[in-house]
């Protein structure tokens, strides 16, 4: 299932930057001052944690079934290039199209689905939406299965079953209250 979910996102992901991709403004993008010191570590700390912290729970997902005579190193830096990778594209992607129009960086900022879905042709709502939900599910399988592994391991004596079925609420509860509520209120 996550890799079905994974192939969907990940094309329908490319099919969305190839349509808005002409929206960026080269000239107003290199035109962009550079940001302050604050602005500078505020976005380092959201880059780490986005890209590593945000990860560090599902590390042993990513290396449960290779042999133990892999290389920790490799583990760790091909785990890290796997997981980065894609992050980083529509990082710089979302920062080439917030610099390139204010009106669409403030939009951005406000409301950053709704501000992306006003710019995409109406054909793709259905998809775009699709993949903001398959990411959420995606994410939610693989929280059910490390933590059906995770309550017997720390003693509590349950079929693998149960402990997902237990904890299968709360890691989609989790999920979709985060996506729901990612703004604070000003």
């Amino acid at each position: 299932m996550r890799a079905v979910i994974t192939v969907l996102t990940g094309v329908l992901t490319v099919v969305y930057i190839l349509l808005v991709a002409h929206r960026i403004e080269w000239h107003t993008v290199s035109g962009t001052h550079a940001g302050s010191t604050q602005e500078v570590i505020g976005a380092l700390v959201f880059m780490m944690t986005g890209f590593g912290l945000g990860w560090v729970n599902a590390a042993a997902d990513y290396s449960r079934y290779l042999p133990r005579s892999t290389s920790g190193r490799g583990v760790v830096g091909w785990t890290t290039f796997g997981a980065s990778l894609a992050p980083a594209v529509l990082l710089v992607f979302g920062l080439l199209l917030a610099g390139s129009s204010a009106g669409l960086g403030k939009a951005i900022a406000d409301d950053p689905i709704g501000a992306l879905t006003r710019i995409l042709p109406t054909w793709f709502l259905i998809p775009f939406a699709a993949v903001a939900v398959l990411g959420l599910v995606g994410g939610a399988v693989l929280d059910i299965y490390s933590s059906g592994q995770a309550l017997p391991a720390a003693g509590l004596r349950v079929p693998r079953y149960a402990a997902g079925t237990t904890t299968r609420p709360t890691s989609t509860g989790r999920r979709a209250g985060t996506a729901t509520f990612r703004r604070c209120p000003r």
